[in-house]
């Protein structure tokens, strides 16, 4: 049988993982609404780009310019953030 996790280290991780999706949260509220909206949708919606251009009303090629900028745009306000490991 394997050795279960000590309960402080899996605790210390479930706050760590709570800190950073707050964080992360907190950034998406700061950058543009259109890249917002677009990296929701791409992201955690898994819409295609084809599908996320139709509910924003917007070509696939504005679509994928708004998530390329709204990336970015995360990454630097997570930074700030002191989080420089997040995966783009």
């Amino acid at each position: 049988m394997g050795k279960e996790p000590e309960s402080g280290a899996l605790v210390e991780e479930v706050i760590q993982t709570k800190e950073r999706n707050d964080i992360l949260h907190l950034c998406m509220e700061q950058i543009n609404p259109d890249y917002c909206e677009a990296l929701y949708l791409v992201y955690f919606e898994n819409m295609r780009h084809a599908q996320a251009a139709a509910v924003m009303g917007k070509s696939e090629k504005q679509v994928a310019d708004l998530v390329y900028r709204g990336r970015n745009s995360l990454r630097i306000r997570l930074e700030q953030e002191g989080i420089t490991n997040a995966e783009y």
